[in-house]
């Protein structure tokens, strides 16, 4: 299946985002751009950066599915000309196995539920959508929107961020992270809009 072509800004998606809410999680997967292992080879001699299993889910290249109970799958990726986060969805049972890039360019689905903690979101109702703008630092990013990430809350307070750009260490890289996990320079520098 070919990525869709429909991505939007958050701020142009609110309808759709508006619909997940009390949808169960039922399933991510992250479309990843490498094996596991490989990701974790790439960083074995970073002094500042030692990568284990359960951060690879966060940290690796490519853009994440969610699945609701609703049968919608959200998908959620980073278009850097926009320097934002993007989304799109369709009607999806959930498939472990699905891919949405180019056949001809090779992925590799990662399951959530193999990754501590990702698996703990798993089966939690969303009970809350924000997304996060960016102050314009850098000179490309000037005529952007800059609507770097979205936080999702489910029920039981728990929270996770899919941003661009956000991460301590990986700071121009697309990430799936706690809210804790954002660096403190772009915390200050962000502004969060909930859309519920």
């Amino acid at each position: 299946m070919n990525k869709i072509s429909n991505e939007l800004i958050p701020s142009e998606s609110e309808e759709l985002l508006l619909s997940l809410k009390n949808m169960e999680l039922i399933g991510m997967i992250r479309d990843s751009w490498v094996t596991e292992q490989d990701f974790i080879n790439e960083y074995q001699d970073e002094e500042d950066m030692k990568i284990t299993k359960n951060d690879v889910f966060s940290l690796t290249q490519g853009a994440v599915l969610l699945y609701f109970n609703n049968r919608i799958m959200l998908g959620v990726g980073s278009q850097d000309s926009l320097w934002s986060v993007t989304v799109w969805s369709e009607q999806q049972k959930f498939c472990k196995d699905h891919i949405l890039t180019d056949p001809n360019f090779e992925t590799f689905p990662l399951d959530a539920s193999n990754y501590k903690p990702w698996k703990n979101f798993l089966g939690k109702r969303v009970t809350g959508i924000t997304y996060m703008t960016q102050k314009k630092q850098y000179a490309f990013s000037q005529n952007c929107p800059c609507e770097v990430g979205l936080l999702i809350t489910l029920e039981n307070s728990l929270q996770f961020v899919i941003g661009l750009g956000i991460h301590e260490i990986n700071d121009f890289e697309f990430v799936i992270i706690s809210p804790s996990e954002i660096s403190k320079y772009w915390s200050e520098r962000l502004d969060f809009r909930k859309i519920f």
